[in-house]
């Protein structure tokens, strides 16, 4: 059986195609967020003190990444807890003075602290 090159080119963008879509199904989300605080708190063991910070949790993993001006400063072991309905907007819920939960904006699911 000989292949014209119209059977070759649209076998080939299925492949391509198909390889695509496989590939993006295997990188994780990672939800992030900028946040600012005012005051010292701490989030896990690491104390943070007040500016500016961003937050990075891939979905399926079991930690917090925080960084300050582009340094990583902790990785701090949380989970995932789903949430009632979407978070609409960057909500940190402290305790006293320690960060228990991240909700992502637009996410139905919140990131719990250890």
């Amino acid at each position: 059986m000989i292949l014209t090159t119209k059977q070759f080119l649209v076998g080939a963008a299925v492949l391509l195609f198909t390889l695509t879509a496989w590939a993006a199904s295997d990188t994780p989300r990672i939800d992030s967020a900028q946040w600012s605080t005012s005051k010292s708190v701490s989030i896990g063991t690491t104390q943070v003190q007040p500016g500016n910070y961003k937050f990075e949790a891939p979905e399926n993993g079991a930690s917090l990444f925080v960084e300050r001006d582009g340094l990583l400063l902790s990785n701090v072991p949380a989970y995932w807890v789903k949430l009632p309905q979407k978070a609409e907007q960057l909500k940190v819920v402290t305790d006293k003075d320690r960060v228990v939960r991240i909700e992502f904006p637009d996410r139905p699911y919140a990131l719990e602290i250890l």
